[in-house]
């Protein structure tokens, strides 16, 4: 076989590679949903996780976390929900997890009182209902509010581990 021959066989297979390809491109469903008015929720961040049929969107605003739950099916929001970054001047939030349809959003700040560093957790409950907040533990510190607490969550979001 002549290499110009080779070549022109090589040219149609790749044309019809890309052909057949093209089609099975064209037939892809896609569902579509409503159109979102993302005029209040000025800085999208993540998808911050899902169960079987929602998922859970972060944002900010201003001094604010926004919590939005979807339905997975009709991607119709559930709840949006507003927390404060922080609260009672010192408490800054951190990190936030997904955990059986609950949104768990941690904080961590300095009493100044008992000279020690706190971590908190605040809960959305799976109707949007935003918790006050839990002191889930402490640590030592220097005067200055040093030191400090480096929290973790496992894999499966499931267990925190709080470095000191």
């Amino acid at each position: 076989m002549k290499s110009s021959q080779f070549c022109t066989l090589k040219f149609l297979g790749i044309a019809l590679l890309s052909f057949g390809l093209q089609a099975q491109v064209s037939k892809v469903k896609m569902d579509v949903g409503p159109a979102l008015d993302w005029s209040s929720y000025t800085n999208f961040s993540d998808f911050i996780g899902q169960d079987e049929e929602h998922f859970f969107t972060k944002g900010t605003k201003k001094d604010d976390v926004i919590i939005r739950k979807y339905r997975k099916a009709d991607f119709q929001m559930v709840y949006e929900t507003y927390a404060k970054t922080d609260f009672e001047k010192y408490n800054i939030f951190r990190f936030l997890t997904v955990q059986k349809g609950n949104v768990r959003l941690f904080y961590e700040g300095f009493n100044k009182t008992n000279k020690e560093n706190v971590l908190y957790v605040k809960t959305i409950n799976v109707t949007g209902d935003l918790s006050e907040a839990i002191m889930v533990t402490t640590s030592e510190t220097n005067n200055k509010g040093g030191g400090g607490l480096l929290p973790r969550l496992s894999n499966d979001h499931s267990k925190l581990l709080a470095f000191i």
